[in-house]
């Protein structure tokens, strides 16, 4: 599993994917079965991307047995909006990886999955 992190006021956040994760990112901005327009589309686009930060990064401190202190106040005051599509892609990333591992695990392979993931190496 790729690590995964985003740099808010020179912090260096690591990102976490897991069923607590998923189960809260739900409860907070919607389904995952369109989480790719949840954070590239709409009104709602920063909004639900910070949310989604504060909870993987909350996750992943937390598993890093550090404190989990990230709030959706500090990350929108303090994300770049140059780094919008650097943000977008370091979750996404977590996000498809986490359903890779899953899947791999599986031994099923997801066609739509692998298509995500070659659009994140090409950067379209």
């Amino acid at each position: 599993m790729e690590k995964y992190s985003v740099t808010v006021a020179g912090r260096e956040i690591p990102l976490r994917y897991t069923m607590r994760e998923l189960m809260l990112m739900e409860e907070a901005i919607g389904t995952m079965d369109k989480f790719n327009d949840l954070i590239l589309k709409g009104k709602n686009r920063i909004r639900n991307l910070t949310t989604a930060i504060c909870i993987m990064g909350n996750g992943a401190l937390a598993h890093e047995g550090k404190e989990a202190d990230l709030t959706f106040d500090w990350l929108i005051d303090n994300i770049d909006p140059a780094r919008l599509k650097t943000c977008q892609i370091a979750v996404l990333g977590a996000f498809t990886d986490g359903f890779n591992t899953e899947h791999q695990q599986q031994g099923r392979r997801d066609l739509g999955l692998e298509e995500l993931q070659r659009e994140k190496k090409t950067g379209a």
